[in-house]
């Protein structure tokens, strides 16, 4: 899914704050809004609520800080009540009218009625100062006076990066796609009061789509053993693509964030900053810290070059990092990028367990290299090839329900028809007809005679009650057909009307009767139907259909019928001229078999 991408820089500057979007081709809008100093009481306030609500948090030591009194009793409560006060001081400074181009430019790209599928717009954010970088900027709801419903097909999300990255960074190692099983390390800390069973069972989830390596604290090993051993790995010659933290975790001032390994021994960020890097150029692409206060920890990565790293943006309850990580890894083996993955657990967080853990979808939080693309898991082998040709539930039930339709042998003729219409179609743009492909004349063995009121003029023949064909007439034409030896004569004429021409049907039956004795093959002009009310064909009077044959004229302008598997019975008229044809020049039985017409033994073969 394709992105849009904005770059947001907010810098803090004395009591005011400065806001300047850039997007392609190098535009800008910059405002000066004054920065709300109720908005960092609003802040301490959410997290003094926040701390004494949860226990057991993911990290070693909690600073309390605040003014509210920790004997209350309905501590979720007061929580709730914390982040609405919060969120509004902090929706109302981003409200500013200062700020009304930034939001209608980001919403004007989140509306854009160019695009008929789903588009991200994504806001890389960028803040000079830790009180920016706390807020909870991923619960900023970007909209204008006249832009209330973002209703387009775009998706607002935030993503950090940090304020310092290393300028030698070669960006062509920030390549997050793969095609073959991807490897992820697991480094489990410090378990103290902690437990790693859901996390080990979430990674677990990833088995078949990655390769995965545990290694962490065991308590026959030392400190010392344990720091060598994750060096070593994260060093590792084949590479990782995903490097995994769980457990205890500090933000510190100097150390780039704190990992606490063991009960008595933690890992700074800057003391495994080459083995890092190291990891980096073997091929990382993204790290996940499923502990506490990981800010620092993310901006320090982030520094070094890591594209993605996804942290804890404040102190994490063991139950609620469980549940988040499920949630984040099974989106992420949907094949869904990092950041949707961490919206989806979010969300999940927010909209089914806000009740059991208030404010926890404000926690998350990911920060991306400006120039890199977002990390996912990506299909590979053959298994997934194959896949990529099976239906999906919904077109296999669409797929048996029409194969299954089509053993219908009703259904089977229409499909058979547009078939054989795409294929005369074809034929004769392409000038595989043979009168368009052989230009000279080609003598036809088909000879019609076409009886006009003209020739009626010129041989002074009357028409019967003003409107029958005169069959004496019909006789003749007959005789001098049968003299000028034709072997196939089909009459397009309904035969019906012997009762109001006795001597004429006889005289026609007469010179019928005489083409049958040379050897002539005879078809009539009939209209079939079911009802026999409905049937119009030859008068027994005239002619015997034992002797000769009787062929449907219904038509229509643009179709051409095909015949029934067995037209012995009922067959287009012009079929059966064509087919006689066919007949009289092969004298083969097992072409007259393969026809779907019985073999003439003799005269009173039924031939209707």
């Amino acid at each position: 899914m394709k992105s849009k991408i904005f770059h947001l820089k907010v810098i803090k500057i004395k009591s005011g704050c400065n806001f300047e979007l850039s997007w392609e081709n190098g535009k800008t809008i910059a405002a000066i809004v004054d920065y709300p100093q109720d908005l960092d009481q609003g802040y301490q306030d959410w997290k003094h609520a926040y701390i004494n609500c949860y226990r057991d948090l993911r990290v070693i030591k909690i600073k309390k800080s605040g003014s509210i009194p920790s004997s209350k009793k309905d501590h979720a409560g007061f929580l709730r009540e914390a982040e609405a006060r919060f969120l509004s001081l902090f929706d109302r400074w981003l409200r500013d009218g200062e700020l009304y181009e930034i939001r209608e430019e980001i919403a004007k790209a989140a509306t854009d009625s160019s695009s008929n599928r789903r588009y991200w717009v994504d806001i890389i954010l960028t803040c000079n100062c830790p009180e920016l970088t706390r807020l909870p900027w991923e619960a900023w709801e970007i909209s204008t006076t006249t832009r209330t419903n973002l209703s387009g097909f775009g998706t607002i999300r935030i993503a950090r990066v940090s304020n310092t990255i290393h300028a030698g960074i070669s960006h062509d190692k920030i390549i997050p796609g793969i095609r073959r099983r991807a490897r992820v390390l697991a480094i489990l800390g410090d378990e103290k009061g902690l437990d790693f069973k859901e996390d080990r069972k979430a990674l677990a989830h990833l088995s078949k789509l990655a390769e995965i390596k545990f290694i962490g604290w065991q308590p026959e090993k030392d400190s010392s053993t344990l720091k060598q051993e994750i060096v070593k790995e994260i060093t590792n010659p084949r590479g990782w693509d995903i490097l995994f933290f769980a457990g205890h975790s500090n933000e510190t001032a100097f150390t780039g964030g704190e990992l606490h390994i063991a009960p008595d021994a933690s890992l700074g960020i800057n003391e495994i900053k080459q083995s890092l890097q190291q990891g980096i150029a073997n091929g990382l692409k993204f790290a996940i810290f499923n502990s506490c206060d990981g800010i620092s920890i993310a901006e320090s990565l982030i520094a070094l070059g890591l594209p993605q790293v996804a942290v804890m943006a404040e102190p994490i309850h063991n139950q609620v990092a469980q549940v988040f990580i499920v949630q984040f890894l099974n989106s992420l083996a949907e094949y869904k990028d990092v950041h949707e993955a961490l919206r989806d657990a979010c969300a999940f967080l927010k909209d089914q367990q806000n009740l059991t853990y208030p404010s926890a979808y404000l926690i998350p939080t990911l920060f991306r290299h400006p120039q890199s693309v977002l990390f996912r898991l990506e299909p590979f082998g053959l298994g997934h090839s194959l896949r990529n040709w099976l239906p999906t539930k919904k077109e296999a039930l669409w797929l048996s329900a029409w194969l299954t339709v089509s053993l219908i042998p009703p259904v089977q003729d229409l499909l058979l028809e547009f078939r054989l219409l795409l294929q005369a179609g074809y034929r004769e743009v392409t000038q595989q007809v043979q009168w368009q492909a052989n230009p000279s004349p080609v003598q036809s063995p088909v000879r019609l005679v076409q009886i006009d009121n003209k020739s009626l003029e010129q041989d002074n023949v009357k028409l019967v009650d003003g409107r029958y064909m005169d069959y004496g007439y019909l006789a003749s034409i007959l005789d001098k057909l049968v003299t000028s030896n034709a072997r196939i004569i089909g009459f397009d004429y309904i035969l019906d009307q012997d009762k109001q021409q006795p001597d004429n049907s006889k005289q026609l039956r007469q010179s019928i009767t005489e083409a049958i004795n040379r050897n002539t093959w005879l078809v009539w002009a009939a209209i079939e139907a079911e009802h026999p009310a409905d049937y119009y064909g030859v008068s027994a009077q005239i002619a015997n259909l034992n002797q000769t044959m009787e062929g449907d004229i219904t038509t229509y302008d643009w179709y051409v019928e095909l015949p029934s598997n067995k037209c012995d019975q009922s067959c287009p008229f012009s079929y059966l001229l064509v087919l006689s044809y066919c007949l009289r020049n092969q004298d083969s039985g097992t072409t007259q078999l393969a026809m779907g017409l019985p073999e003439l033994q003799d005269s009173n073969q039924k031939f209707r």
